[in-house]
């Protein structure tokens, strides 16, 4: 009926606000992670560089659901809420991304720690 219904909204705003926070934590966190690897003087040089493709490496891990599995389900669950019409037809494909998700998760740490290759 074209009205905005404010329990479904604010459950809506309420998760968006959590991933939100949830996100900025994390990208403070691994700003800070990197801070502290790059400055610290106990640590040799082969380590660090070890501690930093590990921290590549989870970065890169951390990314892939934000595309192949948060986005997709995110746009299912928005679209219908926001009356925006699925015109890419995301619904049919978002099981598809979501099976995609394991296996770029163990390609991605393949490829980017050697020890793995």
């Amino acid at each position: 009926d074209g009205q905005l219904n404010i329990r479904p909204a604010l459950v809506f705003l309420t998760a968006m606000l959590m991933m939100g926070l949830h996100t900025s934590i994390a990208l403070f966190l691994a700003c800070k992670t990197i801070a502290e690897i790059s400055k610290a003087k106990t640590f040799s040089p082969n380590y660090k560089q070890l501690q930093m493709r590990i921290l590549r490496a989870l970065i890169a891990q951390s990314i892939v659901p934000i595309f192949f599995v948060y986005i997709p389900i995110g746009c299912l669950i928005i679209f219908p809420f926001l009356g925006i019409d699925d015109v890419f037809h995301i619904g049919d494909h978002c099981m598809t991304f979501t099976s995609f998700f394991p296996a770029w998760d163990a390609i991605i740490v393949i490829m980017l720690i050697k020890d793995y290759r």
